[in-house]
């Protein structure tokens, strides 16, 4: 409640010239950070457990690239995909939603804020496969295992809890999450059990 309260009233901060905008655009980025942050730590310690719905993957990935918006850098593109509109999965809305975010937040800072990003989704047999592809240096082969590990961190301001809530939430699904990885870029993939079509259904 007091993030709220802070994001509430960083949002009303005057941004009537550059210096003011620049000072007020700060802090909200640094409101949201600490917003990550806690959202990790409250993932991390439920394990993204609670009631289940059917989640069109489609309105899913829109809800994420609207949340980013203004938050990305600059010069990051982030663009969404699936293979059918009507891609739809079982779970928790929230709790994959917020590890999707982690996911794409992560393929910005690895891309220096100039990341070119996919959120795409396909269905494999009986599976359903939600992917964050970027065009970032890829992950160092000496840090991949232990990218899931918890509290474990390259960035100096980093929780360690992001990639572990990731994998808290898919696992959490009776899925997994996988990754692939070269100088070319990195993919994240959650793989869920698939749900059959979703039509209308949010």
């Amino acid at each position: 409640t007091p993030l709220a309260t802070a994001m509430l009233y960083a949002g009303q901060l005057d941004r009537s010239n550059e210096k003011n905008a620049h000072i007020a655009n700060k802090i909200t980025a640094g409101l949201h950070d600490l917003k990550r942050m806690v959202n990790d730590m409250l993932g991390f310690a439920a394990g993204a457990r609670s009631a289940q719905q059917t989640i069109n993957v489609v309105r899913l990935f829109e809800e994420v690239r609207e949340t980013l918006a203004g938050q990305l850098g600059e010069e990051t593109r982030l663009r969404i995909s699936a293979t059918n509109a009507g891609l739809s999965v079982a779970g928790n809305k929230d709790a994959l939603k917020g590890a999707l975010l982690n996911l794409v937040n992560n393929a910005d800072q690895a891309g220096k804020g100039h990341a070119k990003i996919l959120l795409h989704a396909h269905r494999f047999g009986d599976s359903t496969h939600l992917c964050v592809t970027d065009d970032g240096p890829g992950v160092p082969e000496d840090v991949r295992p232990q990218l899931f590990v918890p509290f474990f961190t390259t960035r100096p301001q980093g929780t360690g809890l992001g990639l572990a809530v990731v994998k808290a939430v898919a696992e959490a699904h009776g899925g997994e999450v996988k990754l692939s990885t070269s100088k070319l870029g990195t993919n994240f993939t959650i793989r869920l059990p698939a749900d059959g079509d979703a039509g209308d259904k949010s």
